[in-house]
């Protein structure tokens, strides 16, 4: 049983050092077979990010405005992922954006370079982001399936469910998608291939997990997501054939935005 545990707790401390630059042991197992069994552990990597931002706000609600306060909290997203999901929607416009042929989206995708496409891109999604949580701050909800709800208790609600939510949405991408990339040297490349329908299965009680605080919109919730997985998963086919890390990462950052405008309609109606 204990070995048990310290082997679902590595798998942990992989998918948070993969994910993240928050510290881990030092001593772990980066095996591409572990590696590969962490995605179950995807979703705990947005409930602290989730976590960690709602804390944040919290906090520098307190002293400065609410526009500061959501400033703070993406700063903070950034910081504790290195900019992971961003970096693949900036790379993944530059290449759907400015490749011609599958050939040269996946060549541009891999390219460091940032480009236009990858620069209105990143604003666009950071400005809409800031948008849909500031407006959180105009939702009059005086109590939600009878528990208080205030602007700033709404704000940190959707972080902690869209952060865990989002990454699922990634992780069941990995299973119905096949990996496109070429090259055997991409760092995704040991996450991405083929896993066990148990990391699924796992992946997807952790990631829905929290919306249990708003029982009443899982399914309004699930049906947006359902929609969006059908409908990204059909464009990257027809882009390049599947997905990409970068792909991966747009994924994210575009289904963040949409749980964000669900949980606004939600707590609204």
């Amino acid at each position: 049983m204990m070995n048990r545990l310290r082997a679902e707790l590595e798998l942990f401390w992989l998918a948070l050092g993969f994910f993240s630059r928050i510290p881990v042991p030092a001593n772990l197992d980066f095996s591409a077979k572990k590696l590969n069994q962490s995605c179950r552990y995807f979703p705990v990597v947005g409930w602290l990010i989730g976590g960690c931002g709602s804390a944040v706000y919290y906090v520098t609600q307190l002293y400065f405005s609410v526009d500061i306060a959501i400033l703070f909290v993406m700063l903070t997203g950034v910081l504790l992922t290195g900019a992971f999901h961003e970096d693949g929607l900036i790379d993944s416009a530059d290449g759907l954006g400015g490749g011609w042929t599958r050939e040269q989206k996946l060549m541009i995708m891999k390219d460091s370079r940032i480009g236009s496409y990858g620069s209105i891109a990143i604003w666009f999604v950071l400005a809409i982001k800031f948008a849909l949580l500031s407006s959180y701050s105009d939702i009059n909800v005086s109590s939600y399936n009878n528990m208080s709800v205030s602007s700033y208790t709404s704000i940190m609600l959707a972080l902690f469910i869209a952060h865990p939510l989002s990454r699922t949405v990634a992780t069941v991408m990995m299973f119905i998608s096949p990996y496109v990339r070429e090259t055997a040297d991409t760092k995704s490349k040991p996450v991405v291939e083929p896993k066990h329908n148990s990391d699924l299965v796992i992946s997807l009680l952790l990631g829905l997990l929290p919306l249990l605080l708003l029982p009443e919109l899982i399914l309004p919730m699930l049906f947006a997501l359902v929609i969006f997985v059908f409908c990204f998963r059909h464009f990257v086919h027809k882009q390049v054939g599947g997905i990409t890390g970068d792909l991966l990462g747009l994924a994210q950052q575009l289904s963040e935005l949409l749980i964000y405008m669900v949980l606004i309609i939600g707590l609204q109606g």
